[in-house]
């Protein structure tokens, strides 16, 4: 139990540090200062949920997008960030 929540922990801070810098570094990323900590948890709970399902079912059929599957995960995650919340946006194609 304790493992899961370190983990966890982890996980929030390393997601909250990547989504900061790349606002930070990317003219079409902002981030909402009231809406931060919603959308770093939204953005945390897709990629956790989204990797192993994304995962089982390339590797179900074989795929060679198998060594995708955190880019994949990723994006799926940042698109349902964007839509589910008000503290993430992202502009132009060339920023995602």
């Amino acid at each position: 139990m304790i493992r899961l929540i370190v983990r966890t922990a982890v996980l929030l801070v390393a997601n909250a540090i990547g989504l900061i810098v790349a606002a930070s570094v990317l003219d079409g990323m902002n981030l909402d200062v009231a809406g931060f900590i919603i959308a770093v948890a939204v953005f945390t709970l897709a990629l956790a949920l989204l990797q192993p399902f994304i995962a089982s079912q390339l590797r179900r059929r074989g795929s060679a997008a198998l060594g995708g599957v955190a880019l994949i995960a990723t994006l799926a995650a940042l698109i349902i960030t964007t839509i589910l919340t008000d503290g993430l946006s992202i502009r132009g194609a060339g920023t995602w």
